[in-house]
Order: C-alpha cells, then sequence, then structure tokens
C-alpha cells in the first residue's frame, strides 16, 4: 500500500483518487483476514504486521498524530512515523470495523513473513510521474510506473536497479517485495494522480 498522506480525509478529502485508493486497501485487507481465517489462521487473522521504513523525514513527537502534516484532529493512537501512521489509518477505516484487526508488530524489513498473519507493506513509487510530482516529471517515470503495476500484479518483470534515479525516494522496500517467493499476486488498484506511484496489491507468498 502507499504512505501517501492524502489518503487521509482530513488532509484531502475532496481527492476522489486518494478515496478510492483508500477503499482499494481497505477491501484488499477484507480479502486477506478473510481468506487467512478460511485456511484456519483463526486466531491469527485478524493481525497484522506492518513493514515500512522509518526515516527522520517522517517523523513526528506526537505519537499516533497527524498534526505536523496539518490535521491534528486526526490519531490512530500510536506511531511516530508518517507510513506507518498512514496504515493504521487505512486499518481504522469503517469498511474494517468488523474484522477486529490488530497491530502486532512494526518493523523496517520485511524478511520472512509470518504465514499466518497479514503483513503489510508501506511503499511508494516514483515521485516524477507529472509535471507537479514532487520531483517533477523525470525521464522513464511513466514507464517504470507501469513497470511497477505489472510487478504488483504478478507478471515476471525485474525491477531496475536505478530505481531512485527513476524517482523512487526509498526503493529498498521494493528490492525486499521482488525476493519474495510469490504463490499469488494481484494487483487490486493503482495511481499516479498526485505525481507519485501508488499500489494497491494482495499477495501471497511461501
Amino acid at each position: 500500500m502507499p504512505g501517501s498522506p492524502a489518503l487521509v480525509d482530513a488532509l484531502a478529502g475532496a481527492h476522489e483518487p486518494s478515496r478510492r485508493v483508500l477503499g482499494a486497501i481497505g477491501t484488499a485487507v477484507g480479502q486477506a483476514v478473510d481468506a487467512l481465517g478460511a485456511l484456519g489462521a483463526r486466531e491469527t487473522a485478524s493481525t497484522i504486521d506492518i513493514v515500512c521504513l522509518r526515516n527522520q523525514q517522517h517523523y513526528t513527537a506526537h505519537a499516533g498524530s497527524f498534526a505536523a502534516w496539518g490535521a491534528p484532529q486526526v490519531n490512530v493512537g500510536e506511531g511516530n512515523y508518517l507510513p506507518e501512521l498512514v496504515a493504521r489509518y487505512a486499518l481504522a477505516q469503517p469498511s474494517l470495523a468488523g474484522r477486529n484487526t490488530r497491530v502486532r508488530e512494526v518493523r523496517s524489513h520485511v524478511g520472512a513473513p509470518d504465514p499466518g498473519v497479514l503483513t503489510i507493506v508501506v511503499a511508494d513509487g516514483s515521485a516524477g510521474l507529472t509535471e507537479r510530482a514532487p520531483l517533477a516529471l523525470m525521464q522513464g517515470a511513466p514507464e517504470l510506473h507501469r513497470a511497477m503495476e505489472r510487478f504488483a500484479d504478478g507478471e515476471d518483470v525485474a525491477l531496475p536497479e536505478n530505481l531512485e534515479e527513476l524517482g523512487v525516494l526509498e526503493p529498498q522496500l521494493w528490492f525486499e517485495l521482488a525476493r519474495l517467493n510469490r504463490v499469488s499476486s494481484k494487483l487490486v488498484d493503482s495511481d499516479a494522480s498526485l505525481g507519485v506511484g501508488r499500489y494497491v496489491a494482495l499477495w501471497e507468498v511461501a
């Protein structure tokens, strides 16, 4: 899932693509929790691990709060880094109210995901997809966006080693995702309307 603060209603409530992406995250999480329950992992089906980078530029001293990004009224209870806050916000949306999801741990590397719990990885694509993007339009970035959509959807796509040069500000988690042994994968939604690649995908890994 993306780590975009625009997913927060109070920050970009009128931005329809962000509302759609948030809804897609809810759909994907709901499907994953239900699938884990059906496979017999009922005790852990609603347990969530969050994987996200915790870099200083995303830090806030106000735990759980979006005050540093302009929404002091929004508080998700825990977390001091924007990607984690956005993930917790997405898990708190009304469509997931009956799932009783619980965050077990937050870590900085994908590692070997626990097969009995849902692991949410927060990673953004290129920030150079349009003229108004954070990095402006970068050569090769639109092509990378399409490749990342195909990658997220399960196609055999090799991610280029120069992701950072193509506008992916924090490429580490993408390379970790590429090393996973996928059983199935589906791109649920993607968006580039704010100039940053945002992807919602549902993967099952061995």
